[in-house]
């Protein structure tokens, strides 16, 4: 996700154009919060997942928009 994100930033940079809203930032805090504790339950512990698994569909949407609009703009 984090790969992903970067990656959706710089292709954004070079092309001069807005990054596409997602909860990046949000899932970040959540995660790094849960990772603090010291005892985790199964009920967070499936939350969390769910919520990074929607992030990097998101995330891998947001992508594949971008290089199907941008394709001839874009050199990987």
């Amino acid at each position: 996700i984090v790969w992903l994100h970067r990656h959706l930033c710089k292709h954004c940079r070079t092309l001069h154009i807005q990054r596409p809203r997602n909860k990046y930032l949000d899932v970040s805090r959540a995660y790094l919060a849960y990772s603090k504790l010291r005892k985790r339950r199964k009920s967070q512990t499936r939350m969390i997942k769910r919520r990074l698994l929607q992030l990097l569909e998101k995330l891998l949407e947001q992508l594949k928009l971008l290089h199907s609009s941008y394709r001839d703009r874009l050199t990987l």
